[in-house]
């Protein structure tokens, strides 16, 4: 998930990667097996790099490696960092400095910035000015020398994905993904909507994850490859994080992932999906 979401630190400093110490007092290795940092500290490696709040932090795992992809914003820039999940080394740092208009001699705005880069808020305005909902997600991406927005704006009916260009502000894409309502037919059951989309809407998903777990939902994406869409969900209860991962057209669990202090226990209920085997 790479989007405006406040990312809690969801584990304590005995978490994922909880250390223990010898008999001498020093620090060794981690209790876990799997030897993750937990986000708690990313958090503090974050801060120590960038002065200013996190606005984003995920977990990525590609292959045997897994890393913390974290968003720090200050005043007048924001900062992607990359640490190695393991080791806590950073990986990556780069710096995205906000456009501030001034006024040029004949009165128009021109950018004061070389990186020539909208802020979030510029692109704020131009996706509500498209679609009048809820920004429920944005990302800031870079692809070569081209950089993107990645807009979702909610409406009471229905989901819009928009693509802007970063520098320009120029709308790219806009894509419509309609809610999946429920009707009553005539015997009183309930059936879906002819809704050629077919997608679940995030209440029907967050219904489904929270009866899944009893917990607190604290991530929900919606995410598309080829054909076939789905939701990513994580739950946190007070000992654990749950990744689940649900088919968005029918609601079907396709993948449960459970993190405690001590271990990894992965439940697959879908053995003919592919997209997230080990």
């Amino acid at each position: 998930m790479k989007k405006i979401i406040l990312v809690p630190a969801l584990l304590g400093v005995m978490g994922i990667g909880g250390l223990v110490a010898l008999g001498d007092g020093n620090i060794i290795g981690s209790a876990n097996s799997s030897d993750i940092l937990t986000k708690s500290e990313i958090e503090k490696k974050a801060l120590k790099e960038v002065d200013g709040k996190i606005t984003e932090l995920e977990y990525e795992k590609e292959g045997l490696k897994s890393y913390y992809e974290v968003e720090v914003t200050t005043s007048d820039a924001e900062y992607d960092l990359l640490f190695d999940a393991q080791t806590g080394e950073l990986l990556k740092k780069q710096k995205k400095t906000f456009r501030n208009k001034v006024k040029s001699g004949d009165g128009n705005s021109v950018s004061t910035n070389s990186s020539d880069i909208l802020s979030k808020s510029e692109i704020e305005k131009k996706a509500l000015k498209e679609v009048d909902g809820k920004i429920t997600e944005l990302e800031y991406e870079i692809e070569g020398l081209k950089s993107y927005y990645k807009v979702e704006v909610t409406t009471s009916d229905a989901e819009y994905d928009l693509l802007f260009d970063a520098q320009t502000g120029e709308l790219l894409k806009k894509q419509k993904k309609t809610f999946r309502n429920k009707v009553k037919s005539g015997d009183g059951n309930i059936t879906d909507s002819a809704n050629s989309s077919g997608i679940l809407s995030k209440s029907e998903i967050e219904k489904k994850a929270l009866k899944e777990v009893d917990g607190k939902i604290t991530d929900l994406e919606y995410e598309k490859e080829g054909l076939k869409s789905y939701y990513e969900v994580e739950v946190t209860t007070s000992d654990a994080e749950y990744d689940l991962l649900f088919d968005a057209q029918t609601g079907e669990l396709l993948k449960k992932h459970k993190e405690t202090n001590d271990d990894d226990d992965w439940y697959d209920d879908d053995d003919d999906d592919d997209r997230y085997d080990d």
